[in-house]
């Protein structure tokens, strides 16, 4: 046998008033036992050497355990326990075996019904039986930790960083941005940087806004918050249409108050422009008005 099953319950229980010397050439004695699946010899002397003891007090120490834990019979030491798992290991290595030849462990009865329309297949006599093969492995399963409850810290960084993503898309299709990836490598790093979905959407609005409109509103904002959010805190704009207005610090501004802002300061440089110089057209009118009038 290259396995088995050692119950710690159970040989503590039954050990705990030995000395070391004693429990561990028991558990050498158990080993070989194991693996040869037969009583060690009857002589103290050979059974002392298969366990490595050499001093007096060794050999000795093998006697005690010899006359506590084995049973003297006519081909040598037995214990009583290794006995029985020994035979139902090849009890089940037997039952193994025979499923071999059968060609394999017979089917349970729910992978065999069928439905009751369809040809049932003869049976063969073997679906009731519950032969089990041989386990030689021990099953540790019990003694892995379960890591499902332990999420590490950079996942959690991650699941954090895909929720700034979608609400930045969202709020920047709210602005007029038609095409948005929240998966984009640029985006992501924009919010690792501390750039905010409402600075986002924020800049969709104003790129939209400009005369003409930005043609990549989604990589030009992101682009843009980026190089506003490494130089620092923006500086102070008018925001109502009066040339003498009370300025106010873009980043107080919302999304729409963006636009409009924008919008007028679009219009004002129209008005000065024409002020400045007016065109023909607009001379043509005025003659056309004045003429009118007479």
């Amino acid at each position: 046998m290259n396995y088995f099953n050692l119950h710690i319950g159970d040989y503590v229980a039954a050990t705990a008033h030995l000395s070391l010397l004693e429990d561990a050439i028991y558990g050498r004695l158990l080993r070989r036992y194991y693996m040869q699946e037969s009583a060690l010899p009857e002589e103290v002397a050979k059974v002392a050497r298969l366990a490595g003891a050499r001093s007096p007090e060794e050999v000795e120490a093998v006697q005690v355990v010899l006359e506590e834990f084995f049973t003297l019979e006519t081909d040598g030491w037995h214990n009583k326990r290794a006995d029985a798992e020994i035979a139902a290991y090849h009890e089940k290595a037997e039952a193994a075996r025979e499923n071999g030849r059968r060609g394999g462990r017979p089917r349970r009865t729910s992978e065999t019904q069928q439905k009751p329309n369809e040809t049932q297949p003869v049976s063969s006599g073997f679906e009731k039986e519950t032969q089990q093969k041989a386990n030689q492995e021990p099953i540790t399963n019990n003694q892995e930790p379960n890591k499902s409850k332990h999420t590490p810290s950079g996942s959690s960084r991650g699941v954090q960083a895909q929720s700034d993503a979608g609400r930045a898309c969202l709020l920047m299709r709210q602005a007029g941005c038609v095409s948005t990836n929240p998966s984009h490598p640029d985006l992501l790093a924009a919010l690792a940087e501390g750039v905010t979905p409402e600075a986002l959407a924020d800049t969709v609005a104003e790129g939209l806004a400009r005369s003409p409109p930005v043609g990549r509103p989604f990589a030009w904002a992101i682009s843009a918050a980026r190089s506003r959010n490494a130089e620092g805190p923006s500086t102070v704009v008018p925001i109502s249409g009066a040339r003498n207005a009370a300025p106010v610090r873009s980043t107080s501004l919302s999304a729409v108050e963006r636009v409009h802002l924008n919008a007028q300061r679009m219009l004002d440089a129209e008005q000065r422009r024409a002020e400045a110089d007016p065109g023909p057209g607009i001379l043509e009118g005025h003659c056309h008005a004045v003429g009118a009038h007479d």
